[in-house]
């Protein structure tokens, strides 16, 4: 293989394991050439661009979570889906409305919402809704379709703050009670707290710098 060829298998590799997406933030952490991405990236290229900084396999497989996922490799765009489902780097998890979609307990919200440390740039902040908060602990995040996701409880809780529709929240209370076997964490959570401060506050604004 050429040096280029061996980039463009192993960027393949690394998007078969993330529903057939990558970014280019994951491209340059592996060592491979930056421009490769454009060269190759086009209707009759390996690859399509799907939206800004993120790129999808042609043909890609069907994904029915395909806006959520995209925010959420957006949030950590350096950070392979591998490495943040197992271990203690993850800056993101869905939230809010998202988080009850993920659960199949509510409709898709017009705009993917989060938890997360770090706002993101500017230049996403009508893509998704992010809760900026610092108080999340190891038992409030677990795994849903390969993606990091606030636990029922802490999501409930979240809902709460936003001062969510009491009708809404309600349901979603009752499905999920009601859903609980099929809801489960899928392994214990590995996440360490991400802040010391114990009395953080959440603040909830479009994500921007």
């Amino acid at each position: 293989m050429t040096g280029w060829a061996q980039w463009c298998a192993r960027v393949e590799d690394l998007a078969d394991t993330q529903h057939d997406m990558f970014t280019t933030g994951q491209v340059v952490t592996l060592g491979a050439p930056a421009q490769m991405v454009k060269r190759l990236t086009g209707p009759h290229g390996p690859w399509t661009r799907h939206t800004r900084g993120v790129y999808r396999l042609n043909p890609a497989r069907e994904d029915p979570h395909l806006r959520t996922r995209t925010a959420w490799l957006i949030l950590d765009r350096r950070t392979t889906v591998a490495q943040r489902l197992s271990t203690s780097s993850v800056r993101a998890q869905v939230g809010g409305l998202s988080a009850v979609y993920l659960y199949g307990l509510g409709p898709e919200p017009a705009v993917p919402q989060f938890v997360a440390r770090e706002s993101v740039s500017r230049e996403y902040r009508d893509d998704m809704l992010v809760q900026r908060c610092r108080d999340i602990r190891t038992e409030e995040i677990t795994v849903v379709d390969d993606m990091t996701v606030t636990t029922v409880e802490r999501t409930i809780r979240d809902l709460i703050q936003q001062r969510t529709s009491p009708d809404l929240l309600a349901q979603f209370m009752i499905d999920a009670a009601e859903a609980a076997c099929r809801i489960q964490p899928r392994s214990p959570p590995v996440w360490r707290r991400y802040s010391p401060r114990e009395n953080a506050r959440c603040t909830t604004a479009p994500c921007c710098c």
